[in-house]
């Protein structure tokens, strides 16, 4: 017969092993919550921080700056904001372009006005140097000049390369962005085959259509909406830091209604100065019938693509009259209209 103690032995051993576990998956909770706290904690420090940058930025213009010491964070953008983690933080007035998804160390911000030809906002940029955007142009014509013009207006802290073709161009284990300016989409290089790859066409006559290329093939795609515009140098950039077309086009329609509030105040301003000041009359007719025809064409964005460049060319045709009206006034001792 086992006596009484042999049998207690083992079972005591069970007790022990049991409480054991249950202290381990105790403990494991609470240093799951914590974890989850000190995870949602730093979220909101960084979405703390990155509102006071993007506020501070969005302020000046012309301004570019690289961010140095953040979290190692992903972060995520659309039209509306930005978010990391469980947390979200809003651009409120900020007209913001950014990619949809890059990892924020480190982050590059910075800022560009807008001005249609008055200032109405200053454009903000987002991006990382782990983005490398790779620009594949001509020697010659439209394609060179566009390359000259983005390669003057693009930040000194941008990771960028001027190429002749994309297919000879290795992956290097960044994020590529390809560009082709006023040329359609090539191949790329076969070591870029099970990667999904973005790309815009920019066309010199004011046309950018948006491109991807899936995992397994090696020819690029239009997307769905493919096709918008941009007509001033602001909105050339802002196409290229975007890389999707539905965030663009949200956040230009934003632009625009911005331009809309202000375009009408300075409508309101050329009515009182012809009244305060009637020897000018005359010289604010222009200036007010321009106006009023660039209100009446800002639903370009709502068009269809042979709509748009009708209206792309009436567009930067006003803004050229515009502010040729504004400079001439005060050679007649007239108040300028901005």
């Amino acid at each position: 017969m086992f006596k009484r103690g042999q049998v207690e032995t083992p079972i005591n051993w069970i007790f022990v092993l049991m409480a054991g576990s249950v202290i381990l998956l105790f403990f494991a909770i609470v240093i799951y919550r914590i974890q989850g706290t000190v995870e949602k904690q730093a979220s909101a420090t960084l979405i703390t921080s990155l509102n006071s940058i993007f506020s501070g930025m969005g302020l000046s213009s012309d301004t570019s700056a690289v961010i140095p010491n953040l979290p190692n964070s992903e972060l995520f953008f659309n039209c509306q904001g930005y978010s990391s983690g469980d947390l979200t933080g809003g651009f409120e007035e900020r007209l913001t372009f950014a990619p949809s998804t890059l990892n924020i160390q480190p982050l590059i911000v910075w800022s560009m006005p807008w001005n249609m030809p008055f200032f109405i906002s200053n454009f903000l940029f987002i991006t990382t140097s782990n983005i490398k955007y790779v620009f594949v142009h001509d020697e010659a014509g439209a394609s060179n000049s566009l390359k000259l013009k983005i390669e003057a207006l693009l930040s000194e802290h941008i990771t960028k390369q001027f190429v002749k073709s994309s297919s000879s161009l290795q992956e290097e284990g960044t994020i590529t962005k390809f560009i082709f300016l006023n040329m359609d989409p090539e191949s790329l290089h076969p070591s870029f085959i099970n990667l999904r790859v973005n790309a815009l066409k920019i066309n010199a006559n004011g046309v950018v259509s948006f491109y991807e290329k899936l995992p397994g093939v090696n020819k690029f795609e239009l997307k769905l909406n493919p096709s918008s515009v941009f007509f001033d140098d602001a909105t050339l950039i802002a196409s290229i830091m975007v890389d999707n077309a539905e965030y663009y086009e949200c956040m230009l329609s934003k632009a625009i209604k911005r331009y809309e509030q202000l375009a009408y105040i300075i409508s309101e301003r050329v009515s009182s100065l012809k009244s305060l000041v009637p020897v000018c009359n005359q010289r604010y007719n222009p200036a007010a019938a321009n106006l009023y025809s660039f209100l009446s064409s800002t639903s370009f964005i709502e068009e269809k693509e042979e709509d748009v460049l009708s209206y792309l060319n009436n567009i930067k045709t006003l803004i050229n009259q515009i502010k040729a009206n504004n400079e001439e006034l005060p050679l007649h001792s007239c108040p300028p209209i901005y």
